[in-house]
């Protein structure tokens, strides 16, 4: 097993770093799930247009 040494810093900010990846992971996912919900039905698109089933 080998070991690695690091500056103190360095570790830091490379924790920091990869928190910042995670945050941005996360809203890129919850924009990502909420996005499934913009879709709307046929149904919901021919009472919102006041048209047939057909023209959709």
């Amino acid at each position: 097993m080998k070991a690695i040494l690091i500056e103190k810093d360095a570790f830091e900010e490379m924790h920091k770093n990869i928190k910042e990846v995670k945050n941005e992971l996360a809203i890129m996912k919850k924009e990502l799930l909420s996005e499934s919900n913009d879709f709307l039905t046929v149904e919901q698109v021919r009472d919102k247009l006041k048209v047939t089933s057909s023209c959709i």
